[in-house]
C-alpha cells in the first residue's frame, strides 16, 4: 500500500461526509419508506443518502451555484434526516454490536473494491473530469467545457456527487472519482447481499452473493457479449477425454492479459459509478414498491419519486423503466383489489402522487430527459428489428472442450425465464424480471445514430436478469427441507456459481497483490506497467503552474472562456471552459473544432470571437509556433494585457481592441475557407478525408450546401450535421484529403483553398482562389516514359529519382479501385482511414538510395502480372497476390513504405476496364512528385505522432 500523508486529511473528511450522508439515507429507509429490516435498510441507507444529497445540490444550484449551494444542500439534507429521526426516534435505532458488524464489512468490501478499481483507467476522463470540475467551480447548469455553448443534456449526477462531495484538500477529482465508484459498488453488492440473506439466510448469502462478480454483469462490454452464468454440460458421449474437460471448466488457463475490454477481476461497472448507483436506486425502488408499507402522509410515495429523479441523472434508461415497471406494480395492485378498501384507495392516491412527482422530476430535473424534452439535443433513436439479434446471446451460448464436456452460457432471456418459473408470483422479483424484459426488447428494437449497437441496454437486460434469478434462487432454497437445501447448495456451488467464477476469483488475487494507493493518481502512472497499457491509474498532467492556475480560480468568473494550448488539463484544473469543441455544437467527446484550430495555430481573431475567449494561457512552447504576426499581437499591451507571468507560463487578458481587428485571415486558416466559400455554394467533401478533418470542414462550411457523408462518432454530437448525398446536387467546390492525394492536375480547375489535411478545387470559375497552389514535393519523384500498349498489356520505363532515403524505407506496387473521373479518388482503405487497400498486389524492385534508378516494366491488367527487365536485360516476372481485374475503373500506384505505415502513393497509370474485358491504359504525364513528411501538421495533435504517416503532394499540374 502506498500512501501519501497529504491526502489523509481530505480521505478523512470525505469519509466523514459519505458516513453522515448514509445515516441520513438509513434514517430516511426505516422512518420515510418504512423499511421493517434494519439490516436492509442500513444497505439501502448507503445509496439513499447521497441521492438526497444531489437532489436538493442539483434544485438548490440553480439559486446559489458552487460551495454555498453544496452547503444549502447539506444544511437541507441533514435537517431532514433529523426531522425524521426527531418524528420517529426509536424506529432508526440499532443494536451497536450490528452496526459493527456492518461497517466492518463494508470496509473490507471496499478496501478490495477501491484496489480494483484502482486496476482501472478513468473512462472518457475529459468529459468526466471536465464536468466534475466545471460543476466544481460553481458553472450551473452544467456545460461541458469544451462546448460550453449550452446546458448539457447528460447523466451528470455521478460528476454532480464528485464535484462537491470532494474535499477541499487531498483527493483530486480524479481519485475522489475512484473512491466514488468503489463506493458505489459497494453498496449495490451490500444491498444484493443483505436482501439474499433477508430472504434465504446465510447460506443463501454465502452461495448467490459472490454471483455479483460475474462477467456477465459488466454493462458496457464492446467485443463479446458475455454470458450471465456458465455451467458445464455434456457434448459427447463416445468422446474420451473428461478430466480434460473438467480441467478446463474448473481451473482454466487464466487469460493474460484479459479476454474482456476491462479485467475480470475487477466488480462490474466499478469504472463507471453512475451505473451500480443507478441499480442500487432502482432496486431499493422497486423493492420498496412491491412491499405494502403503511398509509403515511404521501412521506414514502415522494420520497420514492425523489430517488427516481435522481436517477435520471444518472442512468436515464433505468430511471424511464423503473418508473414505468412502479407504475405497472401499482396498477396491478388496483385490479387485485376487488372490491377496492379505503386502505387501497389511500394507497393508490398516494402512489400515483409519486409517480407524477418522479414524472416532473425526470422532466424538469437535467439530464438527457429534460434536454430532450426541451430541445436542446435532438433524439437520434430508431425503432426498427435489429438484423441480427443473435450476437447479444440472449438465450446463451455452447462452447465445446476438449473432451466430452462443454460450457453451457446462459443469456439474459435464460436467466429471466429461469427467474419467473422460480418466483412464486414474488413481485420484486416479476418487478426486475419485466424491467429486464423491456431491456432486452429495447436492445432489440432500438437503434442509436451515433452508437448502432445499443450495448448498454443489453448490459441493463442482463443485470436485472442476474438481481431476478439471484433473488429467487434465495427465496426457493428457503423454502427447502434442509438436506435438499445443502443438496442445491452444493450443486449451485459446483455447477454454477464457481464455474461462472473461476476466472474473476483466481484473478483476485492480483487485486490482493496490488493493494490500495492512498494517493492521487501520477501523469502517466500504470498500476501494472507499460505492458498493458489500457490498465492502471493516470492522471492528466499538472495545469500550467500554482500561480497561474490560482489566478485564473481567484481573479476570473466561473463561465469565463480561456484558450490553452492544453484545453482538457486547463479545464481540470480550474473548472473554466476551454470551448475549444466545434462552436455552438453541443458534443461529448473532446475533439478540437476548426475554430478552435486557428485560433491556436494563428491566434486568428474572428475564431476568437466566435469562441468568446476572454483570456489566453500561452506557454513559451506554444508561442515559438505562432505566425509573426501572432507574435506581434501578443507583445502588444493594447491587445493582449499581460496578467500574470510565472517560468514558461503567461496568462493575457485579451482586449477589445483585438476583438475589433477586422483583418485577413491566414490563408492555411478555415476562416480563409469559410471566408472564400459563397453560401451559394455546394461543396463535396470526398471520401478520402480523415473524419476529423471532414468534421472541421463541414463546420467551417455550415453556411454552404455539403454533400457527401460524414461520421459524427469522432465526436458524439447532440444535433444533426446537415448533409445531402453525394449525387445529390452538382458540386462548386470539391475537397479532397491531401494524405491520399490522387492527381487532380490534369482537370484544370483551380486551387481554392489548401492546408497540410485537404485541399479545395472550384468547378465553378466565379469562385476566386484564395491562395496560392500548395508548392511541389521534391522528396521522391516518378517518371514515365517509352509508353505502348500492346492488346491488354502495357510497357513503360519508369525513372525514379529518390532525395530523401531516410525518409522511407521499403517500395511496392499497389491497383486500387477508384470512383470515376473527373476525380479518380480510392474507394477502399483499411480501418486507419488513409492505407490503400489494393485489388492487385507486387513487391518493389527499388529501395532508398538518394540517386536515380530506372527501370523498364511490362504490366497486364486481366492477367494480373507485372514483369521487369533484369540486370541482364532479360524481362522477369514480380510475384503478385491477386488474379485480374474486373470491370471498373482502376489506377496503378508506386507505394513507399516507412516500416509497416504507408509513406506516400504516387499513381502513375489510369486503366479501364470495360464489360467486355477491354483494357485501356492512360499515363499520367510529366514528373510526379511527393513529399515525405514523417510527421504531418494533421496528426501533431495525436499521441506525439505514434502513427507516422507521410502527405503525398504532387505537382499542382503536370
Amino acid at each position: 500500500m502506498t500512501v501519501d500523508p497529504g491526502v489523509l486529511p481530505g480521505l478523512l473528511l470525505l469519509a466523514l461526509e459519505m458516513l453522515a450522508l448514509a445515516v441520513v439515507g438509513y434514517v430516511v429507509a426505516r422512518v420515510a419508506l418504512r423499511q421493517q429490516s434494519a439490516p436492509l435498510a442500513l444497505a439501502q441507507g448507503l445509496v439513499i443518502g447521497p441521492a438526497i444529497w444531489g437532489l436538493v445540490a442539483n434544485f438548490l444550484f440553480n439559486l446559489l451555484p458552487g460551495p454555498t449551494g453544496a452547503l444549502g444542500a447539506w444544511l437541507v439534507t441533514l435537517a431532514f434526516g433529523a426531522w425524521l429521526a426527531w418524528r420517529t426516534p426509536k424506529a432508526w435505532r440499532m443494536p451497536p454490536r450490528e452496526v459493527a458488524g456492518f461497517a466492518t464489512t463494508v470496509l473490507v468490501i471496499f478496501w478490495v473494491a477501491l484496489a480494483a478499481r484502482q486496476l482501472l483507467m478513468t473512462p472518457d476522463a475529459p468529459l468526466r473530469l471536465g464536468l466534475a470540475a466545471s460543476i466544481q467551480a460553481g458553472n450551473w447548469p452544467p456545460a461541458i467545457p469544451w462546448s460550453p455553448w449550452q446546458p448539457v443534456p447528460y447523466h451528470y449526477g455521478a460528476a454532480l456527487l464528485a464535484a462537491h462531495l470532494a474535499p477541499p484538500v487531498g483527493p483530486d477529482l480524479s481519485f475522489t472519482i475512484e473512491l466514488l465508484g468503489a463506493y458505489a459498488w459497494t453498496s449495490l453488492a451490500m444491498i444484493m447481499g443483505t436482501t439474499l440473506r433477508q430472504r434465504g439466510g446465510w447460506v443463501s448469502w454465502l452461495t448467490l452473493t459472490p454471483l455479483l462478480l460475474t462477467a456477465g454483469a459488466w454493462t458496457l462490454v464492446f467485443d463479446e457479449t458475455p454470458v450471465i452464468l456458465q455451467l458445464p454440460v455434456p457434448t459427447s458421449f463416445t468422446e474420451l477425454g473428461a478430466g480434460t474437460s473438467l480441467g478446463n471448466v474448473y481451473w482454466p488457463a487464466p487469460e493474460w492479459p484479459w479476454k474482456l475490454p476491462e479485467p475480470q477481476a475487477s466488480p462490474p461497472n466499478i469504472f463507471k459509478p453512475l451505473f451500480t448507483l443507478g441499480y442500487a436506486l432502482a432496486f431499493t425502488v422497486l423493492e420498496r414498491v412491491t412491499t405494502h408499507p403503511r398509509p403515511s402522509a404521501l412521506l414514502t410515495p415522494l420520497t420514492l419519486a425523489g430517488l427516481v429523479g435522481f436517477l435520471g441523472l444518472l442512468e436515464e434508461a433505468v430511471a424511464a423503466t423503473t418508473l414505468g415497471v412502479w407504475a405497472v406494480v401499482e396498477v396491478s395492485r388496483v385490479i387485485a383489489a376487488r372490491p377496492p378498501r379505503i386502505r387501497d384507495l389511500e394507497m393508490a392516491k398516494g402512489a400515483t402522487l409519486g409517480l407524477v412527482a418522479a414524472t416532473l422530476l425526470l422532466v424538469f430535473g437535467g439530464g438527457v430527459i429534460s434536454g430532450l424534452l426541451a430541445g436542446s439535443a435532438k433524439g437520434s433513436l430508431a425503432l426498427r428489428w435489429i438484423d441480427d439479434p443473435n450476437n447479444r446471446l440472449l438465450l446463451g451460448s455452447v462452447e465445446s472442450l476438449p473432451g466430452s464436456l462443454g460450457v453451457l452460457g446462459l443469456g439474459p432471456l435464460a436467466v429471466t425465464a429461469l427467474a419467473l418459473l422460480l418466483s412464486r408470483r414474488d413481485r420484486l422479483i416479476l418487478a426486475l424480471a419485466v424491467g429486464g424484459i423491456v431491456f432486452m426488447l429495447a436492445s432489440l428494437m432500438l437503434e442509436y445514430k451515433e452508437t448502432p449497437d445499443l450495448i448498454r441496454l443489453d448490459g441493463h437486460a442482463r443485470n436485472f436478469g442476474l438481481f431476478a434469478l439471484l433473488l429467487a434462487l434465495a427465496t426457493r432454497l428457503s423454502l427447502l427441507r434442509v438436506h435438499w437445501r445443502n443438496l442445491s447448495v452444493l450443486l449451485i456451488i459446483g455447477l454454477v456459481a464457481w464455474p461462472t467464477l473461476v476466472a474473476p476469483m483466481r484473478n483476485i488475487r492480483h487485486i490482493v497483490e496490488s493493494g490500495v494507493q492512498l494517493r492521487n493518481a501520477q501523469p502517466g502512472h500504470q498500476a501494472f506497467g507499460s505492458e498493458f497499457p489500457r490498465m492502471g491509474r493516470s492522471s492528466f498532467g499538472p495545469f500550467a503552474n500554482r500561480a497561474v492556475t490560482r489566478y485564473v480560480t481567484d481573479h476570473t468568473g466561473t463561465d469565463e472562456r480561456i484558450l490553452s494550448p492544453h484545453p482538457t488539463v486547463m479545464s481540470v484544473a480550474t473548472g473554466r471552459p476551454n470551448a475549444s469543441g466545434f462552436a455552438e455544437l453541443l458534443h461529448l467527446f473532446g475533439i478540437t473544432g476548426a475554430e478552435y484550430e486557428d485560433a491556436i495555430r494563428f491566434l486568428e481573431p474572428a475564431a476568437i470571437r466566435r469562441l468568446g475567449f476572454a483570456y489566453v494561457h500561452a506557454t513559451d512552447s506554444w508561442v515559438a509556433t505562432l505566425p509573426t504576426k501572432a507574435n506581434l499581437w501578443l507583445d502588444d499591451p493594447e491587445l493582449f494585457e499581460p496578467v500574470i507571468r510565472d517560468g514558461i507560463d503567461a496568462l493575457y487578458r485579451i482586449q477589445p481592441a483585438f476583438l475589433r481587428l477586422d483583418m485577413k485571415p491566414a490563408p492555411q486558416s478555415y476562416e480563409a475557407l469559410r471566408q472564400a466559400i459563397p453560401a451559394s455554394a455546394t461543396v463535396y467533401l470526398t471520401e478520402g478525408l480523415q473524419r476529423l478533418d471532414k468534421l472541421r470542414l463541414a463546420s467551417a462550411l455550415a453556411h454552404a450546401r455539403l454533400v457527401g457523408t460524414i461520421d459524427v462518432s469522432a465526436i458524439h454530437p447532440l444535433a444533426d450535421i446537415p448533409i445531402e448525398p453525394p449525387g445529390a446536387h452538382a458540386p462548386n467546390v470539391v475537397v479532397f484529403a491531401r494524405d491520399l492525394y490522387f492527381d487532380l492536375g490534369d482537370h484544370g480547375y483551380p486551387v481554392v483553398w489548401w492546408n497540410s489535411d485537404a485541399i479545395a478545387y472550384a468547378t465553378n470559375p466565379s469562385i476566386a482562389p484564395a491562395i496560392d497552389p500548395p508548392p511541389a514535393g521534391t522528396d521522391f519523384a516518378v517518371r514515365l516514359s517509352d509508353f505502348r500498349t500492346d492488346e491488354n498489356r502495357v510497357m513503360f520505363t519508369a525513372t525514379f529519382t529518390d532525395q530523401a532515403p531516410r525518409e522511407w524505407t521499403g517500395q511496392d506496387w499497389l491497383v486500387v479501385e477508384v470512383d470515376g473521373p473527373p476525380w479518380l479518388q480510392p474507394i477502399h482503405k483499411k480501418d486507419d482511414g488513409y492505407t490503400l487497400v489494393g485489388a492487385q498486389w507486387f513487391p518493389g524492385q527499388i529501395g532508398p538510395s538518394g540517386r536515380t534508378e530506372v527501370r523498364r516494366y511490362e504490366f497486364d491488367a486481366l492477367a494480373g502480372t507485372l514483369v521487369v527487365r533484369n540486370a541482364a536485360g532479360d524481362l522477369a516476372p514480380v510475384l503478385q497476390s491477386a488474379d485480374g481485374l474486373t470491370p471498373g475503373v482502376w489506377v496503378l500506384a508506386v507505394r513507399l513504405h516507412r516500416d509497416y505505415l504507408q509513406a506516400a502513393i504516387i499513381p502513375i497509370l489510369k486503366i479501364v476496364v470495360s464489360e467486355s474485358e477491354q483494357v485501356t491504359y492512360t499515363a499520367y504525364s510529366g514528373e510526379r512528385n511527393v513529399a515525405l513528411d514523417p510527421c504531418p501538421e494533421r496528426m501533431q495533435h495525436t499521441d506525439a505522432c505514434r502513427h507516422l504517416t507521410a502527405t503525398a503532394r504532387p505537382k499542382s499540374s503536370s
